[in-house]
């Protein structure tokens, strides 16, 4: 029991320094304003089968108040007709490129092709589901003219329908992004989002994509550059924030985020590595004290003191950013989430050992 108990209390107080910092970092950063200066950026926009989205996506694009000299379109062995449709919506447009993948299947292939036939020296990822507020090519190229980091990073936020299910997911969600955040301001970033990335052409030329996952383009991208010693940067500006969707059913939100974990196997930074090993095992210690308390009640008393520790640092955490990401973050939400999230998160442990890497 003292073992057990002695290494859980400091997963504890490590995990609770971890956010503090984060927090930290994040409520001293200013938030940066669009200026005038602005670098010419290429929008890159890998996609497969997202007819839905295209309108929404180019209604973004075209209606940014620093209009986009170049957009590529990659459609990537789309089946669903939007490679006809964004023929048919482009035809007349210099500003915009359609570029079909014929050749390896993937996101990282298509977002290869896309660099390649990049005129400009600043690139910039976004996803096809997503949509932008008005300033956001301000934002990004003004952050890369005054800064020139090698990679920025940018904020995306997920939308719920308002339901109280969706609500916990836009929680969930925001809680990766204020660790993403605030990590980065820190200066040791472990994880991004390619759904908002941007770049210098020529970095991302000499980077490694670890073509035999089809997911994790943002990930491996990351970890190649903090390799090589690049300029990493973090963009605290509410115009640069992308905004998609969360996931309808429960169904689609464990087929993302085994996604998102399955290609965990080809990480390589420590970074990344120990803080995922850190959330996993304080969320992992939940269920294991609270099984444990049936044999000793002592297990119990420990269990109500992770629980509680660990709520109110997450709490702290998502609360600092509710004003910036205009979101409720209300106690009893949050609440819920910290009671099925350590199971959630070994569900997902588990079914993503089932993932095929290989498909989208």
């Amino acid at each position: 029991m003292v073992i057990i108990g002695l290494i859980v209390f400091i997963l504890l107080i490590v995990y609770v320094l971890q956010l503090r910092e984060w927090r930290k970092a994040w409520e001293k950063e200013p938030v940066h304003i669009p200026s005038s200066d602005v670098a010419k950026v290429s929008v890159i926009v890998a996609l497969h089968n997202e007819l839905k989205h295209i309108d929404d996506l180019i209604n973004s694009l075209l209606q940014q108040y620093i209009a986009i000299n170049e957009i590529i379109f990659v459609c990537d062995k789309c089946d669903d007709g939007s490679d006809v449709y964004l023929k048919r919506l482009i035809l007349d447009r210099r500003d915009c490129k359609l570029i079909i993948n014929d050749g390896r299947p993937g996101k990282k292939e298509a977002q290869r092709l896309g660099i390649e036939a990049a005129s400009n020296d600043i690139v910039a990822f976004i996803d096809a589901d997503c949509s932008l507020p008005q300033w956001w090519l301000g934002a990004i190229a003004s952050f890369h003219c005054k800064h020139r980091p090698d990679l920025l990073i940018a904020p995306v936020f997920m939308r719920g329908d308002g339901s109280t299910f969706e609500h916990i997911l836009e929680l969930e969600f925001l809680a990766l992004q204020m660790c993403t955040a605030g990590a980065a301001l820190c200066g040791t970033p472990f994880m991004c989002n390619g759904a908002n990335l941007s770049l210098a052409k020529a970095v991302y030329m000499r980077h490694d994509c670890k073509s035999q996952y089809v997911s994790g383009d943002d990930m491996f991208l990351l970890a190649d550059i903090k390799k090589g010693n690049g300029k990493i940067a973090y963009v605290k500006s509410h115009d640069a924030i992308v905004t998609t969707d969360t996931p309808s059913t429960l169904f689609e939100y464990f087929r993302q985020r085994t996604r998102w974990l399955r290609k965990a196997t080809g990480y390589t930074d420590m970074k990344v590595i120990s803080v995922g090993m850190l959330i996993f095992l304080i969320n992992a210690a939940v269920p294991l004290l609270f099984v444990l308390s049936f044999v000793d009640s002592v297990y119990f008393a420990l269990l109500v003191v992770v629980f509680f520790t660990k709520f109110i640092a997450e709490y702290k955490l998502l609360k600092a950013g509710e004003a910036f990401w205009r979101i409720i973050v209300d106690f009893a939400s949050v609440f819920i989430l910290a009671i099925v999230y350590p199971l959630n998160v070994m569900f997902i442990a588990i079914l993503s050992l089932f993932r095929n890497p290989k498909k989208w």
